[in-house]
């Protein structure tokens, strides 16, 4: 059921309360909205619906009910952790939309204030709108505001210190040297000492949709660096792709049936080395299915990120358990290993470091 009333933000005006989330919320607003509000407007208008729902006696229970649980998880250590995620996916998009000019940034500052400037209020309206262009150049730079301490305790002085010795050991023979004669390692190294934000480039990862990353390098290195080794993904095997193909149903009762078929790959003959992505996808297709079935169903509901690590990326935790001596570990936090910047693509990040593979969902 939704809300219908101009007192609550849009979102519960137009999605059903069964998918109330703030995950959901914040990805609905980066989408739908036409004029993005500032980062802290985005979170108060959630909480501030959610509030308005509440004492709404003539609403039913069960929304009622769904908005207070959400309400009252604002607090919990889980749930600012998932703001803290949230934040720069969101400023990202924030900075893509009025960061390219100073001209939209001055008009979105103006129609959130929705008033026209006197001579009394230029003064408060230049010192805003100062405030929004310093957050986009912050974000865009990954640079960090001094106000900022949260930030800067989290990237210390054992990070930095972990950054440099991780440059120190790298052979100068096995860089990466581009035709201009610079080492892109060199100039990530420069930029990683530069930023006060985490950023990927302190896990010697180019980002190329990253100004921050493009502006260090000219056109030509830039090509040359999107241009290096392009592969083709491979190609799925037509045995494997059959297989996966054979859960390709219209419902979880159809796909269970599916799962409960014998595969000639599956039998007593399995072998690890040779059949492990039948099994792979016979695993995820069963975790998956379990999620789908549970009442309510988790994935409509905002569930702490300890919940997604164990039940949802488990399916990328055991994707290469056929290559010996490979060790996934995910949602490691230190920016020597991977922070995450955009929400891009969906897909995820590996380094590979001292034989354990790392990821960080985008």
């Amino acid at each position: 059921m939704k809300v219908s009333s101009d007192q609550v933000h849009s979102y519960f005006s137009l999605v059903k309360d069964d998918f109330w989330s703030l995950r959901h919320y914040v990805g609905w607003v980066i989408k739908n909205e036409s004029e993005l509000p500032t980062w802290g407007a985005c979170i108060e208008d959630f909480y501030d619906s959610l509030d308005w729902i509440i004492e709404r006696r003539s609403l039913p229970r069960s929304i009622r009910a769904v908005a207070k649980r959400l309400y009252n998880d604002k607090e919990i250590p889980e749930t600012q952790t998932i703001i803290k995620e949230l934040e720069i996916p969101y400023k990202k998009a924030y900075n893509g939309k009025y960061g390219a000019s100073i001209y939209k940034t001055v008009v979105h500052v103006q129609k959130e204030d929705n008033v026209f400037a006197s001579a009394s209020q230029t003064k408060t309206k230049n010192s805003k709108k100062q405030k929004v262009q310093d957050e986009d150049q912050c974000f865009s730079s990954n640079c960090e505001h001094d106000n900022n301490k949260e930030n800067e305790e989290e990237f210390g002085t054992d990070d930095k210190n972990f950054f440099i010795n991780t440059f120190n050991k790298l052979e100068g023979s096995k860089k990466w040297v581009l035709k201009s004669g610079r080492f892109v390692e060199d100039v990530l190294f420069r930029l990683g000492m530069e930023c006060r934000y985490h950023n990927l480039v302190r896990s010697f990862i180019l980002d190329p949709e990253d100004t921050f990353v493009k502006n260090a390098f000219s056109k030509e290195e830039m090509d040359e660096i999107l241009n290096k080794s392009v592969q083709d993904p491979p190609e799925i095997e037509d045995e494997v792709l059959k297989y996966l193909n054979t859960f390709s149903k219209t419902s979880t009762k159809e796909i269970r049936k599916a799962l409960n078929t014998s595969h000639p790959r599956l039998g007593g003959n399995f072998n690890p080395q040779v059949d492990f992505a039948f099994d792979h996808i016979r695993t995820t297709v069963a975790d998956w299915l379990r999620l789908l079935e549970m009442q309510p169903n988790p994935l409509t509901l905002d569930m702490p990120e300890a919940w997604y690590r164990i039940n949802v990326w488990r399916t990328i935790d055991i994707a290469f358990s056929d290559i010996p001596y490979t060790y996934i570990i995910g949602g490691e936090k230190a920016d020597a290993y991977v922070r995450t910047i955009g929400t891009r693509v969906n897909t995820f990040i590996r380094i590979y470091i001292s034989g354990y593979i790392l990821y960080h969902v985008i």
